[in-house]
């Protein structure tokens, strides 16, 4: 039911500043990996259920995650 991705975000960053605002306007619901952590530091994990969703839409979900982490990527190198 449930996918965990660890993403390759920039030095300093973390999921849950990746999924603030940005991800509903971009259709995605997952959850900060910090959220299952013991800890409170930052993470790169991130949880999105794939229960929701057919089989062929699976692909358009991981593009728009990695737009995602593609944006965070420009804004901190530009």
């Amino acid at each position: 039911m449930f996918l965990w991705l660890t993403l390759c975000l920039p030095a300093g960053r973390d999921s849950s500043e990746l999924l603030g605002k940005q991800e509903m306007g971009n259709g995605i619901l997952a959850i900060p990996g910090v959220a299952f952590m013991p800890g409170n530091e930052k993470v790169c994990h991130i949880r999105a259920s794939y229960s929701l969703i057919p089989e062929e839409d699976m692909d358009e979900a991981c593009a728009r995650i990695a737009r995602l982490v593609d944006g965070m990527w420009a804004r901190v190198c530009c």
